[in-house]
C-alpha cells in the first residue's frame, strides 16, 4: 500500500481512518476515489490542516459541528 507524508481532505475523499501500526504510531488509512492508502499523521491533524488550506478556522469549524 502507498504511504505518504501529508494529505489534504479533497471532494473525493470517502473516509480516513485510524489505523495504529507498528511502536504504537497511529497513521491514517484515506479511501479516496480510486485509490486507498497511509498517510503518516492522524486524522484529526489531516482535518486541521486540510482546515487551514482551505482557509478556514479550527474553532469556527469546531462550533459548526
Amino acid at each position: 500500500m502507498e504511504t505518504r507524508e501529508h494529505y489534504i481532505n479533497k471532494q473525493s475523499t470517502y473516509v480516513s481512518i485510524s489505523l495504529m501500526v507498528e511502536y504504537g504510531y497511529i497513521f491514517t488509512k484515506v479511501i479516496e476515489r480510486p485509490s486507498v492508502f497511509l498517510v503518516k499523521i492522524q486524522p484529526l491533524q489531516i482535518i486541521r490542516d486540510s482546515i487551514q488550506y482551505y482557509r478556514h478556522d479550527w474553532g469556527g469549524a469546531k462550533k459548526a459541528a
